[in-house]
């Protein structure tokens, strides 16, 4: 027997994480920072077309 769980524990996750107040809003929006050991204008150009938007990439 296979039994699915991942709908009763996504309902769950959702619940606690309002009763926390963490729940996230439509209002607000992420902010990401990407960073290489070796940033490259190739390597930017290359995760920008992977995160199909414009990233400026940083040296760490």
């Amino acid at each position: 027997m296979i039994i699915e769980t991942s709908a009763p524990v996504t309902l769950q996750l959702s619940r606690q994480l309002i009763q926390a107040n963490l729940a996230a809003n439509n209002q607000q929006q992420a902010q990401y920072s990407f960073y290489s050991s070796a940033a490259t204008l190739q390597q930017q150009k290359l995760m920008s077309s992977l995160w199909e938007q414009p990233i400026t990439l940083q040296s760490l």
